[in-house]
């Protein structure tokens, strides 16, 4: 190509300015008609394979659709150039909201796990009580399982016939003795001192309280409350009480109750004269055993003289830990208002509630050691 360059007029070479380098060729007829070179439409099938031939190519990316555009002599190639992720890279991209959902699922599992184990037990028994109850007469032994299961244990009549004070007894009382009966009220009273040590029965003679028996030496603990009314599962008489020697009968309340027996033996321990020779008189008030006041004995605590209805009560803890509450009251010329032979040893801690009332030396005083009392 002659001529000069259209750009700064200097001289060309093979079509380039020898000057500025511009290519002039782009401004000629044969590249402005065919600027891709390719070959005309009455061309040789085999000479546009051999210059598609010498063509770069241009890869296809994967996963991409090439499109081909063909206007006129010229084929265009599309190709989009952001490459997306590969199937695999997809994989490997974590959805948040799948794993809060499994943490969800994860954690009520667990909940209901546990739920299952706290209440299998229950469940269990409620299932054995319902098969136990069968068919009752109402129809409906479901409901009879679930009341044993959550029953507050108060049908008393259930509970105490089943349980046996003397299971543990390994020595019987003779069957021979003497015939003896007494009528005490409340106080503290020690089988073969107080009482002969025999098979009793006991017969409320009036008033309202309870009997505890307590035999450390047999395992024998039983509480029983007397009184007119029926309440409460009051009664009023009590057989088959089997009294041993070293045994504590302890009567709390108004009541006075007459012990009798067949087969009383003989007692083993006499009562004397109490060294105590002074009474005190207590008001309402905490007192502590062997300072101040009150000295370490036994002691008959009785009512001051009053009109009407008065009553007193002793809350005891002793040094060995034990508690002990005595109560007692009158209301009537039959009542005492009286508590015989309460044990007071040094340090026991003294809560007196009531009336006011006179610690008197107790007239049933035996010999005793302080130091382990109670000892049951």
């Amino acid at each position: 190509m002659t001529g000069r360059c259209s750009l700064c007029g200097s001289r060309l070479n093979n079509g380039k300015c020898v000057f500025c380098g511009l290519n002039n060729k782009m401004y000629g007829r044969e590249y402005m008609r065919n600027p891709y070179h390719l070959p005309s439409a009455g061309a040789d099938t085999g000479a546009r394979k051999s210059e598609s031939a010498h063509r770069e190519k241009i890869p296809r990316m994967p996963g991409i659709p090439e499109t081909t555009k063909i206007r006129g002599n010229s084929v265009q190639r599309l190709t989009i150039s952001a490459t997306p992720p590969r199937r695999n890279d997809y994989t490997r991209i974590k959805n948040p909201d799948s794993k809060a959902k499994k943490y969800k699922a994860v954690t009520l599992i667990t909940i209901l796990i546990i739920v299952i184990c706290m209440f299998a037990p229950a469940l269990i028994q409620i299932i054995r009580s319902m098969l136990d109850a069968g068919s009752s007469s109402e129809g409906k032994p479901w409901l009879t399982g679930i009341e044993n299961i959550f029953s507050d244990g108060s049908d008393v009549s259930n509970t105490y016939e089943d349980h046996d004070p003397y299971e543990y007894v390994t020595r019987e009382i003779p069957d021979t003795g003497s015939t003896y009966e007494t009528t005490i009220g409340g106080g503290v009273y020690q089988v073969s001192i107080h009482m002969p040590e025999g098979v009793y029965q006991a017969e409320l003679a009036y008033g309202t309280g309870s009997l505890q028996i307590s035999d450390a030496e047999n395992l024998i603990y039983e509480s029983i409350w007397f009184g007119e009314d029926g309440e409460d599962e009051e009664v009023t008489e009590a057989d088959g009480l089997w009294l041993y020697n070293g045994a504590q009968i302890t009567i709390s309340g108004s009541a006075a109750l007459t012990f009798t027996t067949s087969n009383a033996q003989p007692l083993t321990q006499d009562t004397t004269a109490n060294p105590l020779t002074e009474s005190v008189i207590l008001d309402e008030g905490i007192y502590t055993v062997g300072e101040g006041v009150l000295p370490e004995g036994i002691y008959d605590v009785v009512m001051k003289e009053s009109e009407g209805y008065v009553s007193f009560s002793l809350e005891l803890l002793y040094p060995n830990g034990s508690r002990e509450f005595l109560w007692t009251a009158r209301d009537s010329a039959s009542s005492e208002g009286r508590i015989r032979n309460v044990i007071l040893p040094t340090g026991t801690e003294l809560t007196f509630d009531g009336d006011p009332a006179e610690f008197l030396p107790g007239e049933g005083y035996f010999e005793v050691n302080y130091a382990e009392y109670p000892w049951n």
